[in-house]
């Protein structure tokens, strides 16, 4: 990640406050890491907490999709798009399912000016909106990423699906959603979700006008069987990637030599506020950040690794992506070895990404298309 792309994303998250979006308090760095101070999240995601509960009505789904409009107006009204709108960036604040949602990882978020067209071509492939695709598009696309997300909660598979990317990203603009027999929806839900994955965006409502639905009056509508639960959970987990053992384990060490040191009272060395990292970050090279880990101190380092594959223009529009003989697939990354680890300390991925790659996070379905992208976040909870 570049060093400029990290500084808008502490300055965007800075300026906002919103019960459904995390809270940025703080930046810091010192020889090893960087550090953002963020909220403490103890719920985790919530297709994860979803899948262990015993019974899941459409009123607690709506329940939280009315958090997570919430959380994309108030972005909207303050001339932000997300672009990453997805599961796995919302989590609970608390362990309980009806506790508050919170909208995280603001890495692809942009602003915009009224009647703008963005072009840049980022996001998840299952999320991504067919206007996007063509490179012209507003804030309405985290619109109908939300609507991914729900038919993804209700349904338990994503709208559209394939082996790559570029398999998804034909079927968004030229195929229709199958609305499925697979769990029995309320009418007033269907129509809920067909107001979201609206293909024509003059069409498609905003997120305050979604927000207004009928649908999110709370009424108790239909179960959702539990193994739609978990076909949803385990779509959302089954691209992640596990680290290195040998990376793990020194990621480890490094925490516990930091957590042990701060009950000594001693600050890792030239820590500060706001200023560049000791270590540059080399061009087209990425470092991980450290593995989640707590203790009875309440003193949590928390991290979020997430994946950035890099743009393709797609010059040429609908017509120029469907005739493409790019296999934009085609990256082998593997596990880092010995030879990948500098300063004793990182781990650097070298991921090669030909032309032809949309800048994304972690949700590819193909183990094969990462890059590397790294966030760093810690707390001090007392």
């Amino acid at each position: 990640m570049r060093r400029e792309d990290l500084d808008q994303e502490v300055e965007l998250l800075g300026q906002l406050e919103h019960e459904n979006i995390i809270r940025f308090h703080d930046v810091y760095e010192d020889v090893h890491f960087l550090y953002l101070v963020t909220d403490h999240c103890a719920g985790g995601e919530v297709f994860a907490k979803i899948v262990e509960l015993r019974r899941f009505t459409e009123e607690n789904a709506a329940f939280m999709g009315k958090q997570m409009l919430a959380a994309i107006a108030y972005l909207h009204d303050r001339r932000i798009v997300h672009r990453d709108v997805k599961a796995e960036n919302f989590l609970l604040a608390e362990p309980t399912i009806h506790s508050k949602i919170k909208m995280i990882d603001f890495g692809m978020a942009c602003r915009f000016e009224e009647g703008q067209f963005l072009t840049e071509l980022c996001g998840s492939p299952h999320y991504v909106a067919p206007e996007l695709i063509g490179q012209r598009y507003t804030e309405l696309v985290d619109v109908w990423a939300f609507g991914v997300l729900m038919y993804l909660l209700m349904y338990g598979a994503y709208p559209y699906d394939g082996k790559d990317p570029k398999e998804i990203m034909i079927k968004v603009v030229t195929k229709k959603i199958p609305w499925q027999k697979r769990a029995l929806l309320s009418n007033t839900c269907l129509d809920c979700l067909t107001t979201a994955l609206q293909h024509d965006v003059t069409k498609r409502l905003s997120a305050k006008e979604v927000s207004r639905h009928a649908w999110f009056d709370g009424s108790e509508g239909n179960s959702i069987p539990s193994e739609v639960l978990r076909s949803a959970h385990r779509k959302v987990t089954a691209s992640r990637k596990t680290a290195d053992p040998s990376v793990e384990q020194q990621r480890n060490e490094k925490l516990q030599k930091l957590e042990e040191d701060w009950k000594k009272g001693l600050l890792p060395a030239k820590i500060r506020p706001g200023h560049r990292p000791e270590v540059l970050r080399r061009e087209n090279r990425l470092r991980t950040a450290p593995s989640a880990m707590k203790d009875s101190s309440g003193i949590a380092l928390a991290h979020h690794l997430h994946l950035e594959l890099c743009r393709d223009p797609l010059s040429q529009g609908y017509e120029g992506f469907l005739e493409s003989q790019n296999d934009s697939a085609s990256i082998d990354l593997g596990c880092p070895g010995a030879e990948d680890l500098i300063d004793a300390d990182f781990t650097t991925l070298t991921p090669r990404l030909p032309p032809g790659m949309i800048r994304s996070s972690h949700s590819f379905p193909d183990r094969d298309m990462v890059g590397s992208r790294a966030r760093v976040a810690s707390e001090v909870l007392d």
